[in-house]
């Protein structure tokens, strides 16, 4: 049985959405899973935008569904004691302007103890390359909602590649994606929603201390976690 929650989502119905947060919060619901439903439900928009059911107007009213939605949630604030050595970056990449599922992953993250760079919306990969060469080695979070922002997250990682940066770089896309995206991106990992984000960069950020200074973060992360496979993705859209 689908969850009403995500229905509403998907109908782009603001009140019944608000309704049903505002009674869960009363029940004791806890705020990650409220969050994961939501985001599964503008997560089906993109789709629905993908296969050109919904329009750009769509994808715009589920952001403000959301951006709703995050005022009545509040994570328990945490002390971290967690080491960071390594710097987490978020960036919707260029060609997409959705930020619903960047924002709440950088709230929840600050609410952990631990305080990400976010890059905003629309970011082109040279501003995201400015940034890692301020903060390497980094763990970097590309969030993507719609088919053209996979383009964009592959042409950042061949970026890093060209300027010799892709070695202490941890690439973790979000948002519509899969296994077969990452694979076309060349990505390192993909994440489905931010309590996964999260324990992968704690992860990650606890496993770099065990690095030397001649041993990059992304090839300490495939001999010790796991090398991703090669890509399988022969094409994707680049029209914006």
């Amino acid at each position: 049985m689908e969850d009403q929650l995500i229905d509403a989502v998907l109908e782009l119905n603001e009140d019944l959405a608000i309704d049903i947060v505002t009674q869960r919060i009363r029940e004791g619901e806890s705020p990650v899973s409220i969050i994961s439903l939501v985001q599964e439900g503008v997560n089906r928009v993109g789709i629905y935008y993908n296969q050109g059911r919904y329009f750009i107007a769509d994808l715009i009213m589920s952001g403000l569904i959301f951006k709703e939605v995050i005022k009545l949630i509040t994570f328990p604030p945490e002390d971290s004691s967690l080491p960071q050595p390594v710097k987490a970056i978020f960036a919707t990449v260029e060609r997409d302007i959705h930020d619903i599922g960047k924002n709440i992953a950088v709230t929840y993250f600050n609410s952990k103890g631990i305080h990400p760079v976010d890059l905003g919306v629309n970011v082109p990969p040279e501003i995201i390359l400015e940034q890692i060469m301020e903060d390497e080695p980094v763990v970097l979070f590309l969030s993507g909602l719609i088919t053209s922002s996979y383009y964009s997250m592959k042409k950042t990682v061949s970026l890093l590649k060209e300027r010799g940066l892709r070695e202490n770089v941890v690439v973790v896309i979000c948002g519509l994606v899969d296994e077969e995206v990452k694979n076309y991106v060349e990505a390192d990992y993909y994440v489905k929603d931010i309590v996964e984000s999260y324990e992968l960069y704690v992860k990650l950020s606890s496993d770099s201390q065990k690095t030397t200074s001649n041993l990059g973060l992304r090839r300490w992360t495939q001999k010790h976690v796991g090398s991703p496979p090669a890509s399988i993705w022969q094409e994707v859209r680049e029209d914006a």
